[in-house]
């Protein structure tokens, strides 16, 4: 009895957390939509230039991660998670900001190692936490990923850019209802715990 009750409560500990943290995914959310709408409509970008927006947007994701992968250390097992995201997100940014020859080939490389990687996390959180949501986003992630790994490095950089922005305006809005969704599950609960 006192087992049920306290995982009972564990899990509203959990719930009430991730309603506090919503905030983040959300913030996460806005800046990969941003990233997407940026870089799609502007067709035109050079090398340097997607560097700068791909690298400070993968550092502000990552380091949104590792903060809520914090607020989740007492709470769940799969906080690590979010942990190896953000700091595998911030060591590739500063690589490709640091690499002596930033061309397409380039580019393409950490981009798709970046997506594979998060698209794996993603996908692990989301079935620990038995959440469709994550595991959408990493399956996106993921086989676009490998789509943008075995491209052809003589591809057009506008193709690279064209579908990388496209898939940061869908992982966005996935992250964005993700936010809204925790939000509200996080609110039902704490009721329904006051109810009981």
């Amino acid at each position: 009895m006192n087992e049920s009750k306290n995982g009972q409560l564990a899990a509203q500990r959990l719930y009430i957390v991730d309603r506090e943290s919503w905030w983040l995914v959300l913030v996460a959310g806005i800046i990969t939509l941003i990233l997407g709408i940026l870089i799609v409509s502007w067709p035109e970008i050079s090398t340097k230039v997607l560097v700068l927006i791909f690298g400070i947007s993968i550092i502000l994701i990552s380091i949104v991660a590792v903060i809520r992968s914090f607020t989740l250390i007492k709470q769940t097992k799969t906080w690590w998670v979010l942990l190896i995201e953000g700091i595998v997100g911030i060591i590739i940014a500063i690589v490709l900001f640091t690499w002596p020859v930033q061309t397409t080939a380039v580019i393409a490389y950490f981009i798709g190692i970046w997506l594979v990687i998060v698209g794996i996390l993603a996908i692990i959180f989301g079935a620990v936490q038995k959440s469709f949501w994550p595991i959408l986003n990493g399956i996106l992630s993921l086989v676009v990923g490998f789509i943008v790994l075995f491209t052809s490095p003589s591809a057009a950089l506008a193709t690279l850019v064209f579908v990388f922005g496209i898939v940061s305006i869908f992982r966005g809005i996935i992250m964005i209802v993700q936010s809204i969704i925790i939000k509200k599950a996080g609110a039902i609960v704490v009721v329904e715990s006051y109810e009981k």
